[in-house]
């Protein structure tokens, strides 16, 4: 074979380059490296000539290691059948766009199971395995078809290795790719990049096969699922998408329980108004390998209807292990402003054995998160952002463990933390003292600033401080009982005058604020000027090192701070002195 140097002066060049030097070496010679089919085959390349003969006989001429190049426009009338480790390539694999000139056209009297059709060696009549073929560079244009039987690709039986890259398949009348099994055996260990499919009959991408990668795929406007994803153990879905489907953007199968069994894994993936789920995990999706998403963006889903519990992510009756993490869901209507405000829900687990999910942006119509019961185990991790409505009218629901903050951020934790009640149970921010640990009352001194600590674990607004006695107090000096709130650098953020409190015996009040607080430690303040001081609801007596251990005095949770007759505009927190004197107060 000649020996070939080609200059490289930008891609534009090198594909002209390349094109007429492959030309010149191919013609005429055994070892040619591409079948032209027009030049070698006499097809016409014109979308009205067909060319079914020239092609499949150019295909069925090539070597192992050869390509069958489609140069023109090819109207087609039976499936083209290619052989082990033979290419079949054009000139442009279209993005989503109708083109002037596709590659193949079918003709509207074709009559097979795809148009393009790979089977197993028995099927075949081969003599190797079915292993190996390359489809690159086409757009196929099936809208002469009618019916809805017939594929863009089809595989049956035991095809391998095959890779499909920058192909386009419009308006296929069934799936645009799909693979069936018999005797010999399934399809496995496929790789398909930049493959477009749009408006097929049928499923988009049927992806049911193993140990295969999908990469920049995408169905958009199928009347079925976009994919349909069953038995893909140990495969892989990067940068996938599916778009307006008439069904489930991807709807998922299971994994396997075998030792060769893995994890389908999907990164970055997109849907778009998909009529019912963007992804749906039905019982089918079994197996003891784990499904995992990463940094999936679904938007829009459950376009069919706002009631039947439509979600981005619908898990039901899975027994596969699945988990989620850095998901983002984001409601809306259609392109014109037409139609409904879906999905009803973010995430919807039913039935289902094993769920995680963490890091998530949850934006529905409905709810965020929806528990339709039935389930073993789901696993809600940190920092999940929940709204419901509108884009334009959002309202933020907050439940879940969250961190807020941006220097030692602070743990929010709404419902039970460690099998105890938290704040947010109560519709509190934060107290000083559980409550169920309140079990005395302290006499505090007259005229001392005694502090209690509530640590706030999120930006909000408090609205009320709680307090109480036990054993009222007597004859209070009018105007000089107070209770308050301090921020961490001692500022007086409101006193609210109590001396009607005084004298009341077994009292819990409410007493009302107004205050902007953010994650952080705040003194809610206790002043008593009276003949006699109340008893103020507290917690166990505790030494006052004890209580106040490893802390510096600005840190002390519970303190006193000098003397006064009114609380003081500002104090100086590292002037705190040690109280053993728990004293109850909570925010809210």
């Amino acid at each position: 074979m000649t020996n070939l140097v080609l200059p490289f002066t930008g891609q534009s060049n090198w594909d002209n380059t390349l094109n007429t030097a492959l030309t010149a070496l191919n013609d005429g010679k055994a070892d040619k490296t591409v079948i032209n089919v027009i030049q070698d085959f006499g097809a016409k390349g014109d979308k009205i000539t067909d060319d079914t003969l020239a092609i499949q006989s150019a295909l069925n001429s090539a070597l192992p290691g050869q390509n069958v190049l489609l140069p023109g426009s090819h109207a087609t009338s039976a499936p083209l059948k290619i052989p082990p480790q033979v290419g079949l390539i054009g000139m442009h694999g279209a993005h989503i766009d109708t083109v002037t000139n596709p590659t193949i056209k079918p003709l509207a009297s074709f009559s097979g199971a795809a148009v393009i059709l790979l089977v197993d060696q028995a099927t075949g009549g081969y003599s190797q395995t079915s292993t190996e073929q390359r489809i690159q560079n086409l757009t196929i244009d099936c809208s002469n078809l009618t019916g809805n039987t017939i594929d863009g690709i089809q595989a049956q039986g035991y095809v391998h290795g095959v890779y499909i890259t920058d192909v386009s398949i419009q308006e296929a009348p069934n799936h645009g790719v799909t693979a069936a099994s018999n005797a010999s055996g399934s399809a496995y260990s496929w790789r398909a990049m930049r493959l477009h499919v749009t408006s097929p009959g049928g499923i988009g991408i049927n992806a049911s096969m193993t140990d295969s990668h999908w990469i920049d795929c995408e169905v958009i406007g199928g009347s079925s699922h976009g994919w349909f994803i069953a038995g893909a153990a140990n495969s892989v879905f990067s940068l996938c998408k599916s778009e307006w489907s008439g069904l489930d953007g991807f709807n998922i199968g299971g994994t396997g329980t075998g030792q060769g069994s893995g994890q389908i894994t999907f990164i970055g993936c997109t849907t778009d108004r998909n009529k019912n789920n963007g992804f749906s995990f039905p019982a089918a999706a079994s197996g003891s390998a784990p499904i995992v998403l990463i940094g999936c963006t679904l938007r829009r889903d459950g376009s069919a209807s706002a009631s039947s519990g439509w979600a981005a992510i619908n898990i039901n009756g899975a027994t596969a292990p699945i988990l989620i993490d850095g998901l983002s869901v984001y409601p809306g209507v259609n392109d014109d402003g037409t139609g409904i405000n879906s999905p009803q829900y973010g995430i919807s687990v039913s039935n289902a054995t094993s769920v995680n999910y963490a890091s998530a942006y949850l934006h529905a119509a409905t709810a965020g998160f929806f528990d339709g019961g039935g389930n073993s185990t789901v696993r809600r991790g940190m920092n999940i952002q929940e709204r419901t409505g509108t884009t334009s009218s959002p309202v933020p629901q907050v439940r879940g463990l969250q961190t807020y903050g941006t220097f030692g951020d602070s743990l929010d934790v709404p419902g039970h933390l460690a099998g105890m009640a938290s704040p947010r149970e109560y519709g509190a921010i934060g107290w000083s003292v559980h409550p169920e640990q309140v079990n005395g009352g302290q006499v505090l001194t007259i005229g001392s600033l005694y502090l209690a600590a509530v640590y706030v674990p999120r930006n909000t607004t408090a609205t009320k401080l709680f307090w109480g006695t036990t054993t009222a107090g007597a004859t209070p000096t009018s105007g000089q009982n107070f209770v308050g709130l301090y921020n961490s650098s001692g500022t007086l953020l409101v006193s609210v005058n109590v001396d009607a409190r005084v004298p009341v015996s077994n009292g819990f009040f409410t007493e009302s604020i107004n205050v902007g607080v953010s994650p952080g430690v705040y003194w809610v303040a206790f002043l008593f000027n009276a003949a006699t001081s109340p008893s103020v609801m507290r917690g166990p007596n505790i030494n006052a090192s004890l209580v106040n251990f490893n802390l510096s005095p600005a840190s002390y949770r519970f303190a006193t701070n000098g003397t006064g007759t009114a609380l003081p505009a500002t104090i100086t927190p590292g002037s705190n002195t040690v109280s053993g004197f728990p004293l109850f107060a909570a925010l809210a």
